[in-house]
């Protein structure tokens, strides 16, 4: 069994991250992931989260095209219940 580390990706822009966040937190708009990709690490799970769920959505999609192991969790308060 693979014991992945647990990267939380926040997709809201810095102005949503910067009124509500988790501490630890990788926070990369969606806008800018194609960009910044070589943020992200490839050997961790990765959960993608935004306000509503559409952002992240489309990020987690887009990542595990790219073979990334990631999962959509949908808003920080989703993240919030599980991780915090």
């Amino acid at each position: 069994m693979t014991n992945l580390e647990t990267t939380l990706l926040d997709v809201r822009s810095r102005k949503e991250a910067a009124k509500s966040s988790i501490p630890g937190t990788l926070n990369i708009p969606h806008s800018e992931i194609i960009n910044r990709i070589n943020e992200i690490p490839e050997a961790d799970k990765i959960v993608v989260f935004c306000s509503s769920g559409r952002r992240s959505i489309i990020i987690a999609e887009v990542l595990s095209a790219l073979g990334y192991n990631a999962y959509n969790l949908r808003t920080i308060e989703n993240v919030k219940k599980i991780y915090c």
